[in-house]
């Protein structure tokens, strides 16, 4: 039987300027905000077959009717049969384990009806090379 889960989510942006801001400036930019309108991918792992999807309203509220289980959230929803049998094996590049992480871990149980508060924070790849 599946369970109705609802629930808020959230994204917060981290500043990849220059020179450090003044703290209104900083908050500004890099405060919490809902994620509207946005898609939410639930999967096995990043490389896996997609389960389902959540899609926020316009304030970042969300309800959805899933069966129980742990379902980890992307962002994106990318498919590589190959590398998702890798990840599940524990076989990870290593260049590649901070963007198969997921941004949040959804367990529902039968037992009741559940709020989630999903946070997200926007994650930045630091290793790439800048272009001037």
């Amino acid at each position: 039987n599946k369970v109705t889960i609802k629930g808020h989510a959230t994204f917060t942006a981290v500043y990849k300027g220059g020179a450090r801001p003044t703290p209104e400036v900083l908050e500004a930019c890099c405060s919490k905000r809902p994620m509207a309108n946005a898609t939410l991918y639930l999967k096995k792992n990043y490389y896996s077959r997609l389960q389902c999807t959540i899609t926020t309203d316009k304030n970042g509220d969300f309800q959805k009717c899933l069966h129980p289980g742990k379902y980890n959230v992307f962002l994106k929803n990318e498919r590589d049969d190959k590398k998702a049998n890798e990840l599940s094996i524990g076989k990870v590049d290593k260049t590649a384990v901070r963007k198969t992480e997921p941004y949040f871990i959804l367990e529902v149980t039968k037992s009741s009806n559940a709020t989630f508060e999903i946070d997200i924070l926007e994650r930045v790849d630091f290793t790439q090379q800048m272009v001037p």
